[in-house]
């Protein structure tokens, strides 16, 4: 249909700008090139613009140049034989990341350091879902849901005239259960948290959510958090 076709559009610009698992893709071309610049596309420019003030309203916490501490620490692919990389490997790539190390000037994404990297993974899912759910108010739809990979916008109400029903899994590395139903109209949320990508090392849990400070996965007792916007 005419709207398949224009979602299926939307997803191919998002990720042939975005995704990092393509190796043609605007930020993959970013990553390995030699130059210290490109000119991102507006799409790309919009989530490169968001990236930036998220890093300013968490103070650093938020930080798209990580990249390299999860494939430090082996979230990039699967692995058996897991241990946690060494204190000076952890020391050394950090020289490399931080907000401080790309910028964003006259319409050009640069690299500030040779060796920078980054990846917006965090909200190129959302920023398509907003994006997709744009597209469906403006052919006149009010009703609808959007999930990409997690991510959820519930616009006006279902089929049957209720509220939207989002279930929120309980935090546990065993089961899949839910903790808790939210009801949504006209809005979104999200969930993250450190027990579905993980390794366990000597009984120690290390989660795929990096603090960029310190280069080690986070280490406190939040098991998840949701967010309704």
């Amino acid at each position: 249909s005419i709207i398949e076709s224009k979602v299926d559009s939307i997803l191919h610009v998002v990720n042939n700008q975005m995704s990092t698992y393509i190796k043609s893709s605007e930020i993959s071309n970013f990553n390995k090139s030699s130059t210290n610049f490109i000119k991102p596309s507006k799409e790309f420019r919009y989530t490169l613009d968001y990236a930036k003030r998220l890093a300013r309203l968490t103070n650093g916490m938020f930080d798209i140049t990580i990249i390299p501490l999860l494939e430090l620490w082996g979230f990039s692919e699967s692995k058996n034989d897991w241990t946690p990389p060494s204190e000076i490997d952890i020391y050394n790539l950090l020289q490399n990341t931080g907000n401080d190390k790309w910028s964003l000037t006259n319409e050009f994404l640069y690299k500030n350091i040779t060796n920078v990297k980054i990846d917006v993974n965090a909200i190129a899912k959302g920023y398509a879902v907003d994006i997709i759910s744009h597209l469906f108010k403006n052919l006149g739809y009010m009703n609808f849901m959007v999930e990409i990979g997690g991510e959820v916008y519930c616009s006006g109400f279902k089929k049957d005239s209720k509220e939207w029903t989002i279930g929120i899994e309980i935090p546990d590395t065993q089961t899949r259960s839910i903790s808790k139903i939210v009801k949504l109209i006209n809005k979104g949320i999200a969930t993250s948290g450190d027990y579905r990508n993980f390794f366990k090392f000597e009984d120690r849990i290390y989660s795929h959510i990096i603090n960029p400070q310190t280069g080690h996965p986070i280490d406190h007792s939040l098991a998840s958090a949701t967010v309704i916007a």
